[in-house]
Order: C-alpha cells, then sequence, then structure tokens
C-alpha cells in the first residue's frame, strides 16, 4: 500500500509540476471530495448494480 501511495503522489507531483500551487490545491480538494462522495453510491445501491459489468 505504500508503494501505491508513493505512486500515486509522484504522478501527481509530475502531472501537476506546471501548476500553481492554488490550482494544485483546488485540484486536491476536489479530488478528496470526488472520493469521499463515493462512499454515497453504497447508500444509493449502484455500487453493487456496476459490479460484473
Amino acid at each position: 500500500m505504500a508503494r501505491f501511495r508513493r505512486h500515486q503522489r509522484e504522478a501527481f507531483d509530475y502531472i501537476t509540476a506546471g501548476w500553481d500551487e492554488r490550482d494544485r490545491l483546488e485540484f486536491a480538494r476536489l479530488m478528496l471530495k470526488y472520493v469521499s462522495s463515493l462512499d454515497q453510491l453504497k447508500d444509493r445501491g449502484l455500487a453493487a448494480d456496476t459490479k460484473g459489468s
């Protein structure tokens, strides 16, 4: 898991290297918001609908 996280961090740093800090922070904030919202799919039963597709 640590290797996966390190790879993700390195990818983020590489991709956003030319971005200003405000844009990097905004992107990170929105990505975290998106990931947090994925739990809501379980509540609606949508996650089960997509399994096996």
